[in-house]
């Protein structure tokens, strides 16, 4: 009987903003390998953290962007795989 492989399981986070404010500076780029609560933004000069360790998936704000707290405007996807 053949070795079943275990599928490979995916997990995409969405970071959405704590406060409402601008964008000052991004600290991560898609593609990046990322720490769990390692800064990746800051907005109004407040660090935003990681919520896992994972890659960039995708990055939709920019320096100067304005943001609210919301799941509809997420800031940036992270990815993690459990292999």
């Amino acid at each position: 009987m053949p070795k079943s492989t275990p599928a490979t399981e995916v997990r995409v986070s969405r970071l959405i903003s704590p406060i409402p404010g601008q964008v000052n500076e991004i600290k991560a780029a898609v593609g990046g390998k990322v720490r769990k609560n390692q800064i990746l933004l800051k907005i109004r000069n407040v660090g935003i953290r990681s919520p896992r360790s994972g890659i960039i998936a995708q990055i939709s704000v920019k320096p100067g962007d304005w943001v609210i707290p919301s799941p509809l405007f997420p800031l940036m996807e992270i990815t993690t795989t459990n292999q």
